[in-house]
């Protein structure tokens, strides 16, 4: 039952089976996968009312949003992974969908980080870097949210 089968699965299918080798599969991954997304929606929605009442006043737009959009990399990337599951069940192996599932889920990582950097000081420097242009309305100074990533209150709105 368990061998190498190409593109990230272990499962056999037997050919007389196919229906069953492609559910064993997705029993085995896709649901615990969802899960476990559903997992980290409900607690990112869970810390932002905390956030709210903590602080009784409402959340930066930008906090928000990169909050959200943790979770919408993981249910984009590995999307491609449920849809080839599914689509294997009724159809042969996909060529198309076995490459989108390897690409996205390997940049997974890549996604997280342009959205964990990409803050108004790394846009600023990178401004500088590469196009020769200082922006002084988002100049690197001490006073204009430099530990952006470590003070929470930066991300509150007064």
């Amino acid at each position: 039952m368990y061998s190498y089968t190409g593109c990230w699965c272990w499962i056999v299918i037997d050919p007389t089976a196919k229906f069953w080798g492609n559910m064993i599969r997705i029993l085995e991954f896709e649901v615990f996968l969802w899960f476990a997304l559903g997992f980290n929606f409900y607690w990112y929605i869970r810390c932002i009312g905390f956030l709210k009442r903590l602080y009784k006043k409402e959340v930066s737009k930008s906090l928000l949003i990169r909050l959200f959009s943790y979770p919408m990399v993981l249910v984009f990337c590995w999307s491609w992974t449920t849809i080839n599951r599914i689509y294997n069940i009724f159809a042969e192996n996909s060529t198309t969908l076995n490459v989108l599932q390897i690409v996205f889920v390997s940049f997974e990582g890549l996604f997280n980080a342009i959205i964990y950097g990409f803050n108004k000081n790394v846009r600023s420097c990178l401004k500088e870097k590469f196009l020769g242009k200082k922006d002084l309305s988002e100049s690197l100074d001490p006073n204009n949210n430099i530990n952006e990533e470590i003070e929470l209150s930066e991300y509150i709105n007064d």
